[in-house]
């Protein structure tokens, strides 16, 4: 489904510009790939608005790719394709089985597309303030390979 962009809050370059800024405190921290999961900075790197993060989602920026990845409830997607400054195919939906589903849910996507992408055997940087601790513990346990940084004021 293609979706038009709406108006962008700012040009793709001054997206770019702070993920560039982003990338090179990640370098810093030897953090290969970033979980951005706090609301706030989502839209600040995307530009994205719309009020969804009562559910799991994740903005992985990754050190050496041009644009992050979002992963979000799949009816949030096509808002996301509408909001964001990234690709269609840069922005991901899961579905709606894994919301209130203690077993696997949202963030199970998220590890499965680190998983995925071969992204899961490097430096995982994540936003631990915005997780509760079973989350984190869900993440370490299913990225054994994975050296997990606490990324929360990056």
């Amino acid at each position: 489904m293609t979706i038009p962009k709406g108006v962008q809050a700012f040009p793709r370059t001054e997206y770019l510009r702070r993920l560039s800024a982003v990338k090179a405190e990640m370098e810093g921290r030897d953090v290969d790939v970033l979980l951005v999961l706090d609301a706030s900075n989502i839209t600040y790197l995307s530009g994205y608005t719309t009020p969804s993060g009562y559910v799991p989602q994740a903005l992985v920026i990754d050190g050496v790719a041009e644009e992050p990845t979002f992963i979000l409830r799949r009816c949030d997607a096509p808002a996301a394709m509408y909001e964001c400054f990234m690709e269609q195919d840069k922005i991901i939906g899961y579905p709606e089985a894994l919301i209130g589903n203690l077993a696997n849910d949202g963030y199970d996507a998220v590890i499965d597309f680190l998983n995925e992408a071969g992204l899961a055997k490097r430096g995982l940087g994540i936003e631990m303030s915005s997780l509760p601790a079973a989350t984190s513990e869900k993440f370490k346990s299913r990225l054994p390979e994975a050296r997990v940084v606490d990324c929360t004021k990056l």
